[in-house]
């Protein structure tokens, strides 16, 4: 997606966000070096080269030198051959799947010489049904048009965003959208990318399906004690992750 550049990530041309940040660390690519080699021994696992040039229009490579296979959005590269990553790509280094231990090698790559886009979500995405509505945004259903996978999308409107906290509007929704950049853990839905137009912006997120857990409180009742356990123990970590990557590092969530 295209990364909004800020002081704490300026000396970055980009950085892999892991999908479970409760046992894997964020993986940075500075400016100083542009070919980054991935694995733990002497057997690499693959390769990133960065262009050098900051602006949109950079480009990064993967070169794929595992036995095990290196994977960009499900497709894997294949030994010793190239695949470009995208801006908001998901990458993972290991049989790519669902699974829960899978998050420890899936990460999200974000790209840090980007600009905004301004453009709408239509060309790459086609919309589906409204899932979701509140005061200041509206959620749709969507497809991507060539990963073929669902998404949703939050639609932001400024104007109505305005006639409520106008003149600061705009400091609120850029704050969420700084937030969910930062978060990536199991329990959060992560943010792919962002589309900019004169009146609205649209968040392309991870489509979660099943509802949401007021439904399922209300389908399940009673809940039996475990399920509570389960819930809460998920909800406190994820709440934690955004405390610790949000709150100390930029005192927006006190």
């Amino acid at each position: 997606m295209p990364w909004r550049e800020n002081s704490l990530d300026s000396h970055l041309w980009g950085f892999l966000a892991p999908c479970d940040s409760s046992r894997c660390r964020r993986i940075d690519f500075s400016y100083v070096k542009a070919i980054y080699t991935i694995g733990r021994d002497r057997n690499k696992h693959c390769v990133f080269e960065w262009d050098g040039i900051r602006s949109p229009q950079s480009v990064v490579t993967v070169l794929d030198v595992s036995s095990n296979g290196t994977y960009i959005n499900g497709e894997m590269i294949g030994k010793n051959k190239t695949m470009l990553l995208k801006d908001g790509s998901e990458i993972a280094f290991s049989m790519y799947g669902t699974k829960d231990e899978d998050l420890m090698y899936r990460y999200l790559y974000r790209q840090c010489t980007t600009g905004r886009r301004s453009e709408k979500p239509d060309r790459e995405y086609k919309l589906g049904k409204e899932i979701g509505r509140g005061a200041f945004a509206t959620v749709f259903k969507a497809i991507h048009r060539t990963e073929h996978r669902l998404y949703a999308i939050k639609v932001i409107h400024k104007d109505r965003l305005n006639e409520v906290v106008a003149p600061d509007g705009a400091s609120v929704y850029e704050r969420e959208i700084t937030n969910l950049e930062r978060l990536t853990h199991p329990n959060i839905c992560l943010l792919k990318e962002v589309f900019y137009e004169r009146h609205k912006i649209s968040l392309v997120m991870e489509f979660v399906a099943g509802g949401d857990l007021w439904k399922y409180m209300r389908d399940h009742k009673p809940l039996e004690e475990y399920k509570v356990q389960r819930i809460a123990y998920q909800i406190a970590d994820a709440v934690s992750v955004s405390h610790l990557h949000i709150s100390h590092m930029y005192k927006l969530m006190h």
